[in-house]
């Protein structure tokens, strides 16, 4: 269900099975994100520093839309958008991902995604692979009925891979690999929507149910 609003653009509520997923800005919830954040990007990946010892954030969250998957009101996982271009982490933290032939889209129908996160406890689960789906889900929703196009986000060689044999889609790479401490290949992405829907007319039956649940409301 998308409600409209005035204050939020679009507010998503995506129930499945007993997971709720929306888009969220109460303290408490977001003290739940920022904890999760830090438990995954600081302590495990150690993708950034220590600044907080319970939480981790940045000053991109003053410009972001968070999501989340909820099973009553305890976090499951999250990511964030950023839909005003020039607050993009791909100008300034992920600059070194985009090529110089690469011109970042300065449009409004461009946002970014990042901080993407799954629980630990339930990673590599059919309960966590929902609840990944169910953030892009709520994401791609927001989107539609936002008239955002265009993705931007930074991931692994693996998950860009996988979008690209599993779902036939069009992603473009915006610059050169890269490696991170573990010597796991990333670079920054971007996607085109209306691609991802023209695959929905696609042969391969395994596309077309993928896109309709994410389509269904």
């Amino acid at each position: 269900m998308i409600v409209n609003s005035q204050e939020n653009k679009s507010e998503i509520f995506i129930r499945e099975q007993d997971l709720v997923a929306r888009n969220f800005n109460e303290p408490a919830l977001l003290d739940q994100a920022y904890k999760l954040r830090q438990e995954v990007f600081t302590k495990r990946l150690k993708w950034v520093g220590q600044e907080d010892a319970q939480h981790e954030k940045d000053t991109y969250d003053e410009h972001s839309i968070v999501f989340g998957v909820f099973r009553n009101e305890t976090l499951l996982g999250m990511v964030r958008i950023i839909d005003k271009p020039e607050h993009f982490m791909m100008h300034k933290d992920f600059l070194h991902l985009v090529h110089e032939k690469h011109s970042i889209r300065t449009e409004n129908d461009t946002i970014e995604l990042s901080r993407l996160v799954v629980d630990p406890s339930i990673q590599k689960t059919s309960l966590g692979n929902l609840v990944a789906r169910l953030l892009y889900k709520s994401v791609y929703q927001w989107s539609i009925a936002n008239k955002k196009r265009y993705w931007y986000f930074a991931s692994t060689e693996r998950f860009v891979t996988s979008l690209k044999k599993r779902f036939g889609l069009v992603v473009e790479i915006t610059g050169e690999l890269h490696k991170d401490h573990r010597g796991e290949k990333y670079h920054g992405a971007f996607i085109d929507l209306r691609e991802l829907e023209r695959s929905l007319n696609s042969w391969d039956p395994r596309k077309y149910i993928a896109f309709r649940w994410l389509l269904k409301k």
